[in-house]
């Protein structure tokens, strides 16, 4: 297995992009990735998965996994209550839009960040009741 997960373009042939992507630490079925192509046409990328890591964490991971969710869940509700206030005051018409959209977005992306750990966890707790299972 690879201790470092890395990503090495293998080849490119024509309109076809051979990606090697190691260590691999997601189950996810989703991977995103930004290819900037010069060329014009449709291109096709092909992924390849190899020497990808267990997602059962080791017990302090998990414990930092909890403990960081639990304090970005604070601070989104935080970010959340102001977010409230603010549009509290574009309703009152004190203060523009733009300022309560950028408050809004702003606490989106601290839940995603926390709803991502707390996957991660969930998804480490799943693979562990199926390996007691079997």
């Amino acid at each position: 297995m690879s201790s470092a997960p890395g990503t090495c373009v293998l080849n490119v042939v024509n309109d076809v992009i051979y990606v090697e992507v190691t260590g691999s630490l997601s189950k996810w079925d989703t991977h995103t990735f930004t290819v900037n192509i010069q060329s014009p046409g449709i291109k096709k990328v092909v992924l390849h998965l190899k020497d990808t890591v267990g997602t059962i964490p080791t017990p302090e991971r998990k414990h930092t996994l909890e403990v960081e969710a639990l304090e970005e869940i604070e601070e989104a509700s935080s970010k959340l209550q102001a977010a409230h206030a603010a549009l509290w005051k574009v309703y009152k018409g004190t203060i523009g839009i733009q300022e309560m959209f950028t408050r809004v977005t702003d606490a989106s992306a601290r839940l995603d960040t926390v709803h991502n750990k707390l996957s991660l966890l969930k998804d480490a707790n799943d693979s562990q009741d199926g390996a007691r299972q079997r």
